[in-house]
């Protein structure tokens, strides 16, 4: 008997938070899945009022499967639609061994009503069904990083002794090369704990020169109210006070709390001069790193923004995969991506 799928509700968080440390082997107090975050990823309002979790129960209520959805749309000038095309990006999907079969059905389940859907950087699993079933590479995203604190290498897990003085020894040689540039006086940031139609012409111009999934208040206020987690909204203005772009940064713990990672999780201004994406790059840094980050990263999709980066000395330490699922090619091939952590659950983990 196959196991019923429905949405998630209020009385299923703790099941599932139990499900999804188990399955993924993390600390049952493993932070993207207590039972409040789940709350706010999965049943507080947002800017689509379908589902955005299912679950599959076996005959006996135990949970089978889940599958998480991040609703959003594809917004830019080239796209062949007036309107935004509706898409999904899947997060915290796990079937159980006892029941094969179901985490595809949780997709399809996930996959209904949205003519496209998008992947990045899945996990090698998650890959083999994508691809079977549509996803087509787009793209390679770079992931940039500048370390702040030198004595990262000596608390970063994962490598012994050795590699970690090799690497502390480059990054100092790189940091001296590439030391942080000087701000200019436009953009100043603003902190803020809340986004209204301010972000909307810096949105409206991006949509000019790349795809972008939507960028609504809504959906960057809400960032802002992430439990147990210090996102901070930015405001980026002119000298004279006028708004010129927005930002969002986090700072996620990682190697088990002994080092911070600091995300500059959204960027966003409203004309292509890298004088001032530098600029914006140079504050966010110095913003991350007075708030105790030991890294920063951020992605460089757009090629200005991948030049700011470098400018600024970060450097690219890898690459994740951009697929698309896009059965009536209702999506450009030929134009830039805005693809920041944003996407999926990479602004928090």
């Amino acid at each position: 008997m196959n196991p019923d799928i429905l949405p998630l509700a209020e009385s299923d968080l703790t099941d599932l938070s139990h499900f999804l440390t188990t399955g993924f082997r993390t600390p049952p107090e493993a932070h993207f899945a207590a039972p409040e975050v789940l709350r706010w990823k999965y049943l507080e309002p947002g800017d689509s009022p379908l589902a955005r979790s299912f679950l599959a129960r076996d005959q006996t209520g135990e949970i089978a499967g889940h599958v998480g959805v991040c609703r959003t749309a594809f917004e830019g000038d080239s796209l062949e639609t007036v309107e935004p095309v509706p898409t999904i990006h899947i997060i915290d999907w796990l079937g159980s061994t006892n029941h094969p079969g179901v985490g595809t059905a949780l997709m399809r389940r996930a996959h209904q009503g949205t003519p496209t859907q998008f992947g990045l950087g899945v996990s090698p699993s998650a890959l083999v069904v994508g691809e079977r079933i549509g996803y087509q590479l787009r793209s390679l995203v770079p992931v940039h990083v500048r370390v702040l604190r030198t004595d990262y290498w000596r608390r970063a897990r994962g490598m012994p002794i050795g590699p970690r003085l090799g690497r502390l020894a480059r990054d100092l040689a790189w940091r001296a090369r590439h030391r942080l540039p000087s701000a200019s006086e436009s953009p100043r940031l603003e902190r803020t704990t809340s986004f209204g139609p301010e972000i909307e012409p810096a949105a409206a111009a991006a949509k000019r020169h790349v795809i972008l999934t939507s960028r609504t208040p809504k959906r960057l206020s809400t960032m802002l109210g992430m439990p147990g987690q210090t996102m901070t909204g930015w405001r980026l203005l002119d000298p004279s006070g006028n708004p010129r772009g927005w930002a969002l940064t986090n700072i996620v713990p990682t190697d088990s709390g002994r080092t911070r990672t600091g995300k500059i999780v959204d960027l966003m201004l409203d004309d292509l001069d890298e004088n001032r994406w530098r600029t914006a790059i140079v504050l966010l840094t110095q913003a991350l790193q007075a708030q105790g980050a030991d890294l920063a990263l951020a992605y460089g999709s757009a090629p200005w923004t991948t030049r700011a980066l470098e400018q600024c000395g970060y450097a690219s330490r890898y690459t994740v995969k951009f697929h698309i699922r896009d059965r009536s090619s209702l999506i450009p091939r030929d134009v830039p991506f805005h693809m920041t952590p944003l996407e999926g659950d990479y602004a928090y983990t």
